[in-house]
């Protein structure tokens, strides 16, 4: 028998198991008893071999104590035999090479190779395990120091039973733990052995190296030295993330935790340490992350905590070992490319990590996190700016940023400011000199199809929304005009040179091509950056940018009566224009899009009420026109009627904001005193005074401008119940005759008012109320207008069949331009007119659907779509009678249904159809004999191909009344009923 079958052989003897039968009381003496019959029987078992004893006797392992030690003597003969084991299996192997070396000269294609002696069999390995297993209980464990490594009492139930107590002498402990790590680092060399070590007892390693090389209690330094030498040798030999691993989990519990043993502080400081060099090693960053955090990747429920502790660790530069700046200089480009990981378990927890560390790194080193964080990070987007000397002044087009890198950058920039709670403070400082360029290829990806639309559009809402408001301000001042208020700090624009294009895989490239104005088209470009700032839900961003552009359009109003630009150059005279007309269509764009949602503070209303004010006192001065002269009247009104409602309640003005309508008051009296206007004079006479005595004095007039400013959000019912009723009529009537809009405008939603609370005389003079809401119809300004429409609304209640056309002709009506919103509002008034006609619904049948159905083909979803919905309305209130149009209502919804391109207008068809077999129900059957299956048909193929949720649902509920529908006719309801026919009464 070889050397190796015999080691094992030896081993087996050695470690075979008892018949385990003893109780937990007497399991110590049992298990002594245990491992000296293990002993003895491998002491006979060497006996009959004379070479294996004397080669096993040549390795000298003492006893280190009087008293012999039966635990150490049987961890002794493993280590014996181990070592044994691993010299024959290396002799073995050096003959295996030699012979397999002259068999390699004649190789047999049919023979299979042959095997190595090394390998070991499932239950040899099992031995062996067993073995060390032995080594790690009895001789390392037993003799760490309290709490060094890892407690037996978490490993094995079995070893908490057998009461392990270390010997109280230092030296003898340190001796055991040198034979032990020794025995097994060398059988790390050889593969066999060593995979079977290093899986299961690089802990126990590390806490005996780390013990011996580290402990203040250890005296000789080449000792000391040479176990040092082990250690590092282990932790450049094994895989780092499992390094990793067993270090945090020899670092142990702080003292802080009760009921376990802290860790020595010198074991805390050296665990750290050594978790520090490995973060230094190339890629060490990723690997270290690998080894803390969960190494199968469950991305679905990361342990937040652990990645917010592992970015704690990596951002914080060790100490004694290197400089920050060569600290950080290594991990940061790990760092930045935790942001691309594109392995799907693990990038949740990465990003987290990264993003956490960034932060901490901007907050501890701002300035190191400048320069080896962000502008890496940010070059793709910084390398396009105006300071840059070598684009080409060629026309020919060459590729500056490729589309990957842009890419790459937009998201780490959105993972860095939408993956934690706020970004940091140096992250939105870095982003300021970009946020020129983002906006330009914001605009540029909303103009097209990419994939960074998105991406784009959130980095920058997170910028504006979490940015200083100064900044933010400045910052969009930036983006559309291409300068900020900050003059001190001129930030960097687009270089004229470089443009935007569209790349091959949906992305952007920036390329270089002819030179052009930052201004491109900027009426769309003021149209995206309303949206932005409607989608920013910043309401006080939105006021105080609306208020820079009416500053700005006091300065475009000076400059065009007093015609100082026409003086200077061509070019210069026309990037003025294409400025003032970007404020004024802004302007116009943030009125119509944010509306209301500009001004809702008193500090904001009064600031806009003095540029107004201010800009009209300056036109009233300066020119005559009439044009700027009806414009200005008309602002002015509303300035000071939203200064009049401020000054009615005292308490919503602030000691501040009273403070800021003094600067009113030169304002004030030039209007009363040079105005054109009598009642603008009183006006603003009357402000003057409220103003300067606090609205202590408001005088009758100040009093009746309030009523007209609270329009119809302000009214009360008991305002007008209150009033003599004659009165409020006529005087509705005769604001509805002004010609100042909010007046015109407060007298129909009066008369809207008296309409609804039943006043007699409004009623008696409905026929004319009808004339004066359809006059109006065809206002221009829609606050007009939809205030008639509200009036035909509640009139219907009275006059429902005179309503109803009007009503019909203006829903129908393609020709006239209105708003969505408008067609949708018209939409709804018309179905609670029919509502309000009751049993004469049928007589308007088929006007009502011929003017509904050419709704339908509109050219915007939201209008089809409310069109297709209120068709099904009217379909209920006329009770599914629909007569001769039943087929025509059905192919309209199905068309719509199978050819729609609005998810929308989809989702209302499918609703219909639902609708229509709802309250046609056993009916259907006869109504939609020829047409059923075809119905039956299209929603079927809705439910296969349609891809919106919403619509597969009301097409799953309109295939359920059909199954009920077919169901009932197939299976009748049986009725039992018994009937007693008398042929032949009874004769009495």
């Amino acid at each position: 028998m070889s050397a190796v079958p015999k080691a094992l052989k030896f081993l087996e003897t050695l470690v075979a198991p008892g018949k385990g039968t003893e109780s937990s009381e007497d399991r110590p003496k049992s298990f002594d008893a245990l491992l000296s019959t293990n002993i003895t029987a491998l002491t006979e078992a060497l006996a009959q071999d004379s070479e294996a004893q004397s080669k096993l006797a040549s390795y000298e392992i003492p006893n280190l104590v009087s008293v012999e030690d039966i635990r150490w003597t049987f961890s002794a003969w493993n280590l014996k035999i181990l070592r044994y084991l691993k010299e024959s299996m290396q002799a073995a192997v050096e003959v295996f090479k030699q012979r397999t070396d002259l068999k390699s000269e004649n190789p047999s294609e049919h023979t299979a190779p042959p095997l190595s002696p090394d390998v070991l069999s499932f239950g040899q390995q099992k031995t062996v395990l067993s073995s060390l297993q032995f080594i790690a209980i009895l001789g390392i464990s037993s003799n760490l120091s309290p709490g060094v490594g890892l407690p037996v009492e978490k490993r094995s139930s079995f070893a908490a039973g057998i009461a392990l107590k270390a010997s109280a002498d230092t030296q003898v402990r340190f001796a055991r733990l040198k034979h032990c790590a020794s025995s097994l680092v060398s059988c790390v060399s050889l593969p066999s052995l060593g995979t079977l070590i290093l899986s299961r007892h690089l802990g126990d390693i590390f806490a005996a190296l780390a013990e011996i090389g580290y402990s203040p209690t250890g005296k000789d330094f080449d000792e000391r030295s040479h176990f040092r030498g082990l250690l590092d040798q282990l932790l450049n030999h094994v895989y780092l993330p499992v390094v990793v691993r067993e270090l945090i989990l020899l670092q142990g519990t702080p003292p802080q935790i009760k009921g376990q043993s802290p860790s020595p502080s010198w074991l805390r400081a050296l665990c750290g340490h050594l978790l520090s060099r490995c973060v230094m090693k190339p890629n060490g960053v990723k690997l270290v992350l690998q080894g803390i955090l969960n190494p199968t990747g469950e991305a679905n429920s990361p342990d937040w905590k652990k990645c917010d502790a592992a970015a704690n660790v990596i951002a914080h530069c060790p100490r004694n070992l290197v400089s920050p700046e060569k600290y950080y200089s290594v991990i940061s480009a790990q760092v930045i490319d935790l942001l691309q990981v594109e392995d799907k378990l693990v990038a949740k927890q990465f990003n987290r990590v990264a993003v956490t560390t960034i932060s901490t790194m901007a907050t501890l080193h701002p300035e190191i996190a400048e320069q080896q964080i962000f502008r890496p990070l940010l070059h793709p987007l910084l390398c396009c700016t105006q300071n840059r000397a070598d684009i080409p002044l060629n026309s020919s087009q060459s590729v500056i940023v490729c589309e990957k890198s842009l890419a790459t950058c937009v998201d780490s920039i959105l993972k860095l400011v939408t993956l934690c709670d706020v970004p940091c403070d140096l992250l939105l400082q870095q982003l300021l000199p970009c946020c020129h360029l983002l906006f330009l290829l914001l605009c540029f990806t909303q103009n097209g199809v990419s994939h960074l639309r998105g991406p784009v559009e959130d980095i920058v809402k997170s910028y504006l929304r979490h940015c200083e408001l100064k900044a933010a301000v400045s910052s969009i001042q930036l983006m559309i005009y291409g300068h900020s208020s900050c003059e001190k700090d001129p930030q960097k624009l687009m270089h004229e040179r470089l443009v935007f294009a569209g790349g091959d895989s949906g992305g952007v490239v920036v390329l270089t091509g002819l030179s052009q104005s930052w201004l491109g088209d900027w009426e769309t470009n003021a149209k995206h950056l309303v949206t932005l700032l409607r989608k920013t839900h910043r309401n006080e961003l939105s006021a105080e940018f609306f208020l820079t552009l009416l500053q700005h359009l006091t300065k475009v109003i000076s400059e065009a009566t007093e015609s100082s630009w026409m003086s200077t150059t061509e070019q210069v005279a026309m990037e003025t224009i294409h400025r003032n007309l970007l404020t004024l269509t802004l302007l116009g764009n943030m009125c119509e899009e944010l509306g209301p949602a500009c001004l809702k503070s008193v500090a904001h209303i009064i600031k806009f009420v003095q540029a107004t004010l201010e800009r009209a006192a300056y036109i009233m001065k300066n020119t005559t026109d009439e044009e700027f002269g009806i414009f200005e009247t008309e602002t002015m009104t509303m300035a000071m009627i939203l200064l009049t409602s401020v000054l009615e309640d005292p308490h919503q003005i602030s000691k501040e904001d009273r403070a800021s309508t003094k600067s009113l008051l030169p304002f004030l009296e030039d209007i009363a005193h040079c105005h054109h206007d009598k009642k603008i004079r009183e006006m603003a006479s009357d402000l003057a005074i409220a103003v300067a005595t606090h609205g202590r004095l408001p005088s009758e007039r100040l009093k009746e401008m309030t009523k007209f400013e609270k329009l119809a959000e302000e009214l009360r019912d008991r305002d007008l119940l209150g009033r003599d009723d004659d009165c409020s009529y006529i005087k509705a009537v005769e604001e509805v005759k002004d010609e100042l809009i909010p007046v015109k405008g407060h007298g129909l939603i009066a008369l809207k008012r008296l309409i609804s609370s039943k006043d007699v005389m409004t009623l008696q003079n409905a026929e004319a109320l009808l004339e004066i809401f359809r006059e109006n119809l065809r206002h221009e300004d829609t606050y007009v207008y939809l205030a008639a429409v509200q009036g035909l609304a509640v009139l219907a209640d009275v006059l429902a069949d005179k309503v109803l056309p009007i009503v019909l002709e203006e829903y129908a009506e393609t020709k006239k331009r209105k708003s969505d919103e408008t067609r949708m509002k018209l939409g709804e008034v018309l179905v609670k007119t029919t509502k309000a006609l009751g049993e004469l619904t049928p007589h308007h049948r088929d006007v009502l659907l011929q003017n509904v159905l050419r709704v339908t083909r509109d050219t915007d979803d939201h209008v089809r779509a409310s069109a297709v919905s209120n068709l099904g309305e009217i379909c209920r209130l006329l009770r599914y009678s629909l007569g001769p149009v039943t087929h025509e209502v059905f192919e309209c919804v199905s068309s719509l249904l199978k050819t729609d391109a609005s998810c929308d207008v989809r989702k209302s068809c499918a609703m219909v159809l639902t609708m229509l077999l709802q309250g046609l129900g056993d009916d259907s059957l006869k109504v939609l004999d020829r047409v059923l299956l075809d119905v039956y048909r299209l929603l079927k193929q809705v439910m296969n191909v349609e891809k919106d949720e919403g619509v597969k649902l009301h097409a799953m509920l309109a295939l359920a009344e059909l199954d009920i529908i077919m169901k009932k006719f197939l299976f009748p309801e049986q009725s039992l009923s018994k009937h007693i026919h008398v042929l032949k009464p009874p004769v009495a």
